[in-house]
């Protein structure tokens, strides 16, 4: 062979060799923000998900969880974490099943998303999920607790009830069936 830059011709004593190889292309973090997006997910919220790598699971939850919005798994998936990072001023470590798990039990009606803020919160502090002081109250328990706020608050009016209510029963039960008693 002869050596140096000016050589313009293939090398005659070596035999080809066929190049055999298998490109996998990669999703561009654009396409998976315009999926998150067609989903309803807010422009800021699909880019920051593609760029931290969350996007498919945000996906993957959306198809999972039909009764959860994709916009309110993506804000607990990206801004929960970093909320609890600033607001309780704790290092945060999500271990792989802890969003499946709470996702499910709101997917079921079991919790409201109310108390999502505070599951994570005590995740965080104890890395142990515990759901079970988080379950909705049945719908007999929160008639009597309706009841017993509406006997407390007789004079105030229904705006005042409805917030004392809120107040009392965050995270206990869902807000709209709150609201439906009281005005029942």
């Amino acid at each position: 062979p002869m050596p140096g830059s000016a050589r313009m011709y293939p090398e005659t004593d070596v035999r080809p060799v066929k190049v055999d190889m298998k490109i996998e292309t990669v999703e561009s973090l654009e396409d998976k923000s315009a999926k998150l997006e067609k989903l309803g997910i807010g422009n800021d919220l699909a880019v920051k998900a593609a760029r931290e790598q969350k996007a498919d699971n945000i996906l993957e939850f959306a198809k999972k969880f039909k009764a959860i919005k994709p916009a309110f798994i993506a804000e607990t998936l990206i801004s929960s974490p970093a909320l609890i990072r600033r607001k309780e001023n704790l290092e945060v470590h999500f271990e792989e099943g802890v969003f499946e798990t709470i996702f499910t039990e709101l997917n079921n009606a079991q919790i409201s998303k109310e108390s999502i803020y505070d599951i994570l919160v005590d995740y965080t502090k104890t890395k142990n999920l515990n759901l079970d002081k988080y379950k909705l109250m049945s719908d007999k328990d929160l008639e009597k607790e309706v009841k017993k706020i509406l006997e407390e608050n007789k004079d105030a009016p229904p705006n005042a009830i409805i917030g004392k209510a809120m107040g009392k029963l965050r995270g206990k039960a869902d807000g709209k069936k709150i609201v439906e008693l009281i005005n029942k």
